[in-house]
């Protein structure tokens, strides 16, 4: 899934060009030349009112800097409780990353009552109700959609990282993971749903980072196959092959997303550590690609203990609602991060 965009778009600031063609912050320029320079006048200087005019310049330079820094540094709550206000009162809806964790929500939330609903009668039996052949499908389905919805804006979102161009830098209340944060927005002349060739095969496809979303992106094309596959009377109880399609478009296609989904988020996990054998527990980014690495599992078990044997109903429930819960946490940081960007006013 797309569930680590903040970690992806972070890397993908490591170009030595920005999409827009200017060049990172860090990135060495090149030496420019320099036209030769015509034999100057010399003047003769007065020592002492020299370095008492540099003393006075200096002393008004420096009144001017706390003047600046007093009226730009609005105070801003970073504690917890503050950020989480925040995830729930501000709604920057213009913001393609913003979007991306408002659907991963959604969708994760809706696997969660499908883990959920595949364990309660297996646990309690007296709680299987009527309409619960129609529903546990159709949360996977209503997840699924949202699912592959969710990695194409993380697509869009990585395409419009740093196009905006803003008067005053907007940076993290805590410098969690980005130095600077400027995405172009939806509806602005820099919003880009495509970049041109040049810039998709020289900035975003050598990426290691995009490459993984890309692979997690078609991880949730495949994933939805089984959402698509499994609602009732898609396949037909009565048609005598309706096993081997259920194994071939419903179980199946779990197993392969789960395992895209994996190696997509291991690799990212790499990624965000000094060495890759040394987690990195301090970073938030690595923790969203760790909570998407064991969701994925969970889900890639779902598809492997179905096509084993169906009957283990504990165990594919327990794997399904592991992975669902693992997977809302992860996009519950992402969210959590990406308020950071956004203070109370």
């Amino acid at each position: 899934m797309n569930i680590s965009a903040p970690n992806r778009i972070s890397y993908l600031r490591t170009s030595v060009f920005l999409p827009d063609g200017r060049r990172s912050q860090g990135s060495p320029l090149p030496s420019p030349a320099f036209p030769k320079r015509q034999a100057a006048v010399f003047f003769p200087v007065d020592y002492t009112d020299y370095k008492t005019k540099c003393e006075k310049d200096r002393e008004c330079k420096e009144e001017d800097t706390r003047s600046v820094i007093v009226e730009l540094a609005e105070p801003v709550n970073s504690g917890i409780l503050n950020r989480f206000k925040r995830m729930a009162t501000i709604y920057p809806y213009r913001d393609v990353s913003w979007l991306v964790v408002v659907m991963f929500t959604i969708a994760t939330t809706a696997f969660v009552v499908n883990g959920f609903l595949g364990l309660l009668p297996l646990v309690f039996p007296t709680t299987l109700f009527p309409s619960f052949a129609v529903a546990s499908p159709a949360s996977i389905l209503t997840g699924s959609i949202l699912f592959s919805l969710g990695g194409f804006l993380g697509l869009l979102s990585a395409f419009n990282v740093d196009r905006s161009s803003l008067s005053k830098d907007t940076k993290s209340d805590d410098q969690l993971d980005f130095p600077l944060y400027k995405p172009a927005l939806l509806g602005s002349p820099e919003f880009v749903w495509f970049p041109s060739a040049s810039e998709f095969k020289s900035i975003y496809l050598p990426s290691i980072a995009f490459r993984a979303g890309l692979i997690q992106f078609v991880g949730g094309i495949i994933f939805s196959i089984a959402g698509f596959a499994g609602f009732p009377g898609v396949i037909s109880v009565e048609d005598p092959l309706a096993f081997a399609y259920t194994q071939a478009l419903v179980f199946l296609p779990q197993l392969i997303g789960g395992f895209l989904f994996l190696c997509a988020n291991l690799v990212l996990m790499i990624m965000a550590q000094e060495r890759w054998y040394k987690p990195n527990f301090g970073e938030a980014t690595w923790n969203i690609a760790f909570l998407s690495a064991m969701g994925s599992i969970g889900f890639m078990l779902t598809g492997g203990l179905l096509l084993i044997d169906p009957t283990m109903g504990f165990l594919i429930g327990a794997s399904s609602f592991w992975g669902a819960w693992s997977l809302f946490l992860g996009i519950l940081v992402q969210w959590y991060v990406l308020m950071g960007f956004y203070p109370d006013k």
